[in-house]
């Protein structure tokens, strides 16, 4: 049977569980720039094996065409996760749809003492960014980020906003001041830093292209 939910990897830690779907494929990533789809790192390294793809493919094959399933087993393997755990939505993929948000929801409410978070480039549909305001800002145990480039505006009013750069020195450069601890070498992986699910709502995070 096919898993949703992959336990840790180096960067993320082993405590931060994570699901995935493909990237940019029939309306995965909706709201990828063409500067993302250029640059993706999930479209390099351990995402190129050939089980993986696989993987990632049934995930998204499932939550596009059977989505009251995909909510169902997501809900039910996040349920048997240990107390206190880190979950990250879509390490690859975005949230694809308004009834994804709807599931991001669920899964959230399931578990008040799971800390998830997630990144979205999806802000830029009008319809997804209104119901994530609606239906995932007020959610206490999720931190949501938009994802923004080079080629993309600041993020919307009231967002926290994640924003990848040439480099670091760029980002200085350009008043983002907060640095990923991780990429940086400061913290050993995200789990030992925790500042994605900890940000306040106004909090600004650079990354470097990678």
């Amino acid at each position: 049977t096919m898993k949703l939910v992959t336990k840790g990897n180096s960067k993320l830690g082993p405590r931060v569980y994570h699901t995935n779907t493909r990237v940019g494929l029939d309306g995965s990533c909706p709201g990828a720039s063409e500067w993302c789809r250029d640059n993706c790192y999930a479209t390099k390294g351990f995402y190129t094996f050939p089980s993986n793809v696989a993987k990632y493919s049934a995930q998204w094959d499932m939550l596009r065409d059977d989505p009251e399933a995909y909510s169902a087993q997501l809900i039910s393997e996040v349920s048997k996760l240990p107390l206190g755990s880190i979950f990250r939505f879509h390490t690859g993929g975005d949230i694809a749809n308004v009834g994804h948000v709807s599931i991001i929801r669920d899964v959230c409410d399931s578990r008040p003492d799971v800390s998830f978070y997630l990144y979205t480039r999806s802000w830029r549909l009008d319809a997804i960014r209104v119901a994530v305001e609606n239906d995932l800002f007020p959610i206490t145990n999720l931190t949501v980020w938009a994802s923004t480039d080079p080629s993309l505006p600041k993020a919307p009013n009231g967002w926290r906003e994640a924003r990848v750069f040439d480099s670091f020195d760029d980002a200085s450069a350009r008043g983002f001041r907060v640095h990923c601890p991780e990429q940086t070498g400061k913290q050993p992986d995200c789990q030992s830093c925790g500042l994605c699910w900890k940000a306040k709502p106004t909090a600004t995070l650079a990354f470097a292209a990678h």
